[in-house]
């Protein structure tokens, strides 16, 4: 049975989308749960974790828009809030690993296209400036992803994920 639904690769990585149900890994291993943690870095993808079981069953909460100028769209992020497992909501950001996106989305498949993880987000290095954290009395008030409009097509797909694993897909426009 292959429990992996899809992945992509993007410069010589692998990123795997894994849809298990948490039911069927704790009937298996009939083991207590433990939380496993997505990487929050491109250098932590392939660290082996122990794990006992998966939760995919949250759905972060996500509020965004793209807004587009003259040269560039910029992902603005207002809000991301994903509820772990021991049901205790977190500070907005806390629990966001990465974000995949497709610039073209065809209607059909996810194509991944590029990928922020949380270190290259909160970067101050060069070839991070593409992305910025906005501070507000030393709170996280919402990040923002700078993206030159030539990459976009109509329609551009963004895929969150938590620490958890739990993702949440959202489909934007260059137009209004």
């Amino acid at each position: 049975m292959d429990f992996i639904a899809d992945y992509e690769e993007l410069d010589d990585t692998r990123y795997y989308f894994l849809k298990v149900p948490y039911e069927m890994i704790e009937e298996l291993h009939k083991t207590p749960f433990t939380k496993s943690r997505q990487p929050r870095s491109k250098d932590d993808v392939n660290d082996i974790e122990e794990m006992k079981g998966f939760q995919f069953i949250y759905t972060p909460e996500v509020e965004c828009e793209l807004v587009v100028t003259k040269k560039e769209a910029i992902l603005k992020v207002a809000k991301f809030i994903s509820d772990p497992l021991n049901g205790i909501v977190s500070d907005n950001f806390l629990t966001l690993s990465s974000i995949f996106v497709n610039y073209d989305y065809n209607g059909k498949e996810f194509l991944l296209d590029d990928v922020r993880f949380w270190n290259e987000i909160e970067s101050n290095k060069k070839e991070d400036r593409d992305t910025k954290i906005n501070y507000n009395d030393n709170k996280i008030e919402s990040i923002e992803w700078h993206i030159p409009n030539k990459l976009l097509g109509d329609k551009t797909v963004f895929i969150f994920t938590d620490v958890y694993g739990n993702d949440v897909t959202v489909s934007l426009s260059k137009e209004k």
